[in-house]
């Protein structure tokens, strides 16, 4: 009824021993034992998104920084990594963009990464924004 994703690290001893996010796989029994509403809305696109990323064939991870933000995904293909990925309902907030934008420069510094695809999937249209990331609408995501 759940999968769970590691918090990514190169050492798979410190990945066993981190905390884990659990996802779950039908978002219908999922609703039946909480009453869902837009403070959920967010959650269950995430879900969503995680699903369609294992189907795709990534190995999926999430990461958390120093200073404690988090990266929702982390995807791993061919033991490399190539995107990160953040979800959420919307990036029309200003308070809301900052949080979801902040993560990936210290996820890429702190993990040494280069030419790693930067991702939000929202609601909202898709733009290219300035840092190169690339916001997506995630219908539009989901219909690729």
């Amino acid at each position: 009824m759940l999968l769970s994703i590691n918090k990514f690290d190169y050492s798979l001893k410190k990945q066993q021993a981190n905390a884990k996010k659990y996802y779950s796989i039908d978002l219908g029994l999922s609703n039946l034992l909480r009453v869902p509403n837009l403070k959920t809305r967010g959650h269950d696109l995430e879900s969503v998104v995680f699903l369609e990323l294992l189907r795709r064939g990534y190995k999926v991870y999430y990461y958390k920084t120093k200073g404690d933000l988090e990266c929702d995904f982390v995807l791993e293909k061919n033991r490399e990594i190539v995107e990160l990925i953040q979800v959420t309902v919307s990036l029309r907030d200003e308070k809301t963009r900052k949080r979801e934008l902040a993560p990936f420069a210290k996820v890429v510094s702190e993990l040494g990464l280069k030419d790693v695809k930067l991702t939000v999937l929202c609601e909202d249209g898709s733009e290219t924004l300035d840092d190169g990331v690339e916001v997506v609408n995630v219908l539009d995501w989901l219909l690729v």
